[in-house]
């Protein structure tokens, strides 16, 4: 979302690790991040491992996420999802 602020803290962050293993500090992924897969779009997104790729892959999908909704195919740009979240769902980011 151009943004390189954590979700929680509000800090900027130099770089962004989507990873499925609560074990893990940042710490632990800064040593890591030489052999984790960087992003193709975003060099400062890392994955530690192909299942945390798909999931921040299908984030850029700009989809409906919304469990019954019929628009099922992508919308061209985050813009188009959030007037449609807006309209459609009474839903905002």
């Amino acid at each position: 979302m151009n943004s390189s602020e954590c979700p929680m803290c509000k800090e900027n962050q130099d770089c962004i690790f989507i990873i499925d293993d609560k074990k893990l500090t940042y710490e632990d992924l800064k040593e890591m991040e030489e052999d984790l897969e960087r992003d193709q779009e975003d060099p400062t997104i890392f994955y530690l491992n192909k299942r945390c790729k798909e999931a921040g892959e299908s984030e850029r999908q700009n989809i409906c996420r919304i469990g019954k909704c019929r628009h099922k195919k992508g919308f061209s740009n985050i813009n188009g999802l959030k007037r449609h979240l807006e309209r459609d769902h009474q839903r905002t980011f």
